[in-house]
């Protein structure tokens, strides 16, 4: 046990001989300090939580007019702009997987039928999770678009559900 404490001992000796070292020396102190301010500067200015463009496929297998408005809103809202209209679910992995849609809105077969009756309308949001930020940004872009829908559609009654 007495070596290993020697042995860190050594290691804390030589990184405070090293540090003292390097801010001895001006020159020293600016290599250490302007990368992080530097980086700080462009980071601040790259990372944005803010989307102006997401790419998105739809799979609308209900093919009504309550899915048309829902979709509409969707390409409305001046975030969401479609790619492509699918035919079947299994189109869904090449559209995500080769990078031409980053979310796939699937519209159940009787949307329809559960916003007439007063039910809950489940739609399946699937998206690109390799990024995960802009795929959860994405997701509450929808839910808020959804929203908007079910308070025009049904004065504030939730009866659409956003399935991530």
């Amino acid at each position: 046990m007495e070596h290993i404490m020697l042995y860190i001992r050594r290691i804390l000796f030589m990184v405070r001989k090293d540090m003292l070292t390097t801010l001895k020396h001006p020159k020293s102190r600016i290599i250490l300090i302007m990368p992080v301010i530097i980086q700080s500067l462009l980071f601040g200015y790259v990372a944005s939580y803010n989307l102006d463009s997401v790419d998105y496929a739809v799979l609308d297998l209900s093919r009504s007019r309550c899915s048309e408005e829902l979709i509409a809103e969707l390409d409305g809202s001046g975030i969401f702009k479609r790619v492509a209209t699918l035919g079947s679910t299994s189109q869904i992995a090449r559209f995500i997987d080769g990078r031409e849609a980053g979310v796939v809105l699937v519209i159940g077969h009787d949307f329809a039928d559960k916003i007439t009756a007063g039910e809950t309308a489940p739609v399946q949001v699937i998206t690109d999770g390799r990024n995960t930020m802009t795929s959860g940004i994405a997701a509450g872009y929808i839910s808020a678009v959804a929203a908007a829908y079910n308070s025009r559609l049904h004065g504030g009654h939730q009866l659409l559900h956003i399935d991530p």
